[in-house]
């Protein structure tokens, strides 16, 4: 609050009979000075004051799966670009996005957004409004790499990216056509698909999309004759806890404890015999974003054919129905902070025939469409809040973060 600093002004009847006699020269002078609730004057903000330029509001940050987009200041209207991984949809993306300080934003930190089209994000700060632009693209890639049956493995991961291929023994390698597939039909790719190669040495393939170059060594084997080829995870264990494994998708997904953290989990991995898996059982992984992007684990057999496997770790929080769910629900409001002795009510935004709550991978037992958080209820921090909706016994799956504050 500001301080009002009000000068004194003596009574204009006393100090006029005191010096009557200078009426002679003037009349009594006015008080000039008067506080403006007595003068019925507009007080004037020093921030509305001329020639005082205000501060725009702007963002400081823009995150999308731990990936930080590139903001152009000047761009008309600025400008937010994000390259995303190939594997990445861009349909429900929920960015974290960081403000100057006092800003308001439209949409919402955390808000779920379609980004196949560009996103106008608008802020405000005392009457003053910015616009940024978010483009978010998936970077070009080669998605599909096969030679007759074989597909190729590829390693987006390696430096430079690596796609290799073991064909069965025997096969002339001095003449191959791969068939190739890309993420951005409209990207170039030299050699072109089915173009004739020599295999007998490493190839290099070049990608170009938008400008950005990016090369791809592609390495063809024979099997190893009479030797085994079983290539399969037959355990995969954290923590002690299990992995789902689907052999059919090649796919393995476990749920952990709540509050696990998930930078650097040392699976232990069991295969085929005489196969070999890379990363190794009980190297440090970092498991986090992995519903958006797998780790992949590569097992190569006896006679050198591989497999490889995605693996998918959540916390007990994030669900299962997460994995297999289109999320078709949402919540109201998207984000909630609790004070001491506050409270807030959060709804489904559809009807369903019942709901089932979560509270940091708990069931709360209510299967109202709406439930009331109390601060009071739980420690300082953030929770996770879910729910659990079915229709015709058919579930659907949302979440969100609420903050309990001091």
């Amino acid at each position: 609050m500001k301080k009002s600093h009000k000068k004194f002004i003596p009574d204009p009847v006393g100090w006029c009979a005191v010096v009557l006699g200078l009426f002679i020269f003037g009349a009594c002078p006015q008080a000039t000075d008067a506080p403006d609730d007595q003068s019925g004057r507009e007080t004037v903000d020093p921030e509305d004051q001329p020639g005082e330029e205000r501060i725009p509001p702007a963002i400081t940050g823009f995150i999308i799966a731990g990936i930080e987009g590139r903001i152009d200041e000047q761009a008309d209207p600025k400008t937010i670009t994000l390259i995303l991984p190939t594997e990445i949809p861009r349909e429900d993306l929920s960015p974290e996005i960081i403000l100057s300080e006092g800003a308001t934003i439209h949409p919402l930190s955390g808000e779920a957004q379609d980004f196949t089209q560009p996103v106008d994000y608008t802020l405000t700060l005392a009457g003053v409004q910015t616009v940024y632009r978010v483009i978010v693209k998936n970077k070009a890639a080669i998605t599909g790499f096969r030679i007759g049956e074989t597909e190729g493995l590829i390693d987006e991961d390696a430096s430079p990216k690596t796609i290799t291929l073991i064909l069965p023994g025997g096969t002339n390698l001095s003449s191959l056509s791969p068939v190739i597939i890309l993420s951005d039909p409209a990207a170039t790719l030299n050699p072109a698909s089915g173009e004739v190669q020599d295999f007998r040495e490493t190839r290099i393939y070049t990608l170009v999309s938008e400008d950005v170059q990016t090369e791809y060594q592609v390495t063809v084997t024979c099997a190893v004759p009479d030797a085994g080829d079983a290539r399969a995870i037959s355990r995969f264990t954290i923590n002690g806890i299990p992995g789902t494994i689907d052999e059919a998708a090649k796919t393995i997904t476990l749920i952990l404890a709540f509050g696990t953290d998930l930078n650097a989990l040392r699976p232990e991995i069991e295969v085929s015999a005489q196969a070999q898996v890379s990363p190794s059982s009980g190297e440090a992984q970092n498991f986090t974003n992995t519903l958006l992007m797998p780790k992949k684990y590569r097992v190569t057999a006896e006679n050198g054919m591989q497999a490889e496997y995605k693996v998918t770790v959540l916390t007990a929080a994030q669900n299962s129905f997460a994995l297999v769910l289109k999320r078709e629900l949402s919540l109201s409001p998207k984000s909630v902070i609790l004070s001491k002795g506050e409270s807030a009510s959060v709804s489904a935004t559809k009807d369903y025939d019942r709901y089932q709550w979560y509270i940091d991978g708990k069931p709360m037992g209510t299967d109202s469409r709406t439930i009331t958080l109390r601060a009071g209820d739980y420690f300082i921090g953030a929770h996770y809040l879910g729910v659990v909706a079915y229709q015709n016994e058919i579930p659907s799956y949302v979440e969100l973060v609420f903050t309990v504050t001091p």
